[in-house]
């Protein structure tokens, strides 16, 4: 399912710093976004960033530990429901994979595990989602993605929130405006309960 194409460079990225940068430029962007969902749950944004930062900084080793045992590679980078077609009912294909940015596509696996896990969470499939990661962890014998998988989960609905917001500053019919605002909120709830 997942690549297994990774290098010296495609290592890298799995860097705190370089997640902590991807952090940091996520919730920069709630700032910018004027509306009354991104000012009303301001406060909450950035207690939600500061715990993130505050993981990332607590847990250096684990990441570096991520590094050596090569799960930095080139993932899909958006993988959620909405990416994902069934054929036959039996065979799955991944569609609208990220390839124009490096530091989305460049990651550990567990961030491709993380979205879709949240996304199960969010369409109210929390059976699916432990039973997905509970397969995942079985056959690729992951020991640690336990240790990061709730805090990609948070991320990866921050991300979410921040794409509801973007589309309800975005759209000129007030009913869809209002449901993307709702969604985002939905998304921050969500993430907060990863916390």
């Amino acid at each position: 399912m997942w690549s297994t194409i990774t290098n010296d460079k495609i290592k890298s990225y799995g860097q705190p710093r370089f997640i902590k940068k991807k952090i940091d430029e996520n919730f920069e962007t709630f700032g910018k976004l004027n509306t009354k969902m991104a000012v009303h749950k301001l406060s909450g944004i950035y207690n939600i960033h500061k715990k993130l930062i505050a993981f990332l900084k607590n847990n250096r080793t684990l990441f570096y530990r991520r590094i050596k045992q090569g799960k930095i590679r080139e993932i899909h980078g958006d993988l959620y429901l909405k990416n994902i077609f069934i054929v036959n009912d039996r065979r799955l294909y991944l569609y609208d994979r990220i390839e124009f940015n490096d530091t989305l596509r460049y990651a550990d696996v567990i961030e491709d595990v993380a979205h879709l896990s949240m996304d199960l969470d969010y369409n109210k499939r929390e059976d699916l989602r432990r039973h997905f990661v509970s397969q995942y962890t079985e056959r690729s014998k992951d020991t640690s993605l336990r240790d990061l998988l709730y805090f990609l989960m948070c991320y990866k609905a921050c991300i979410r929130a921040k794409v509801s917001l973007f589309r309800a500053k975005n759209e000129t019919d007030n009913q869809k405006r209002i449901w993307f605002e709702e969604e985002s909120k939905d998304f921050f709830e969500l993430a907060e309960s990863y916390l």
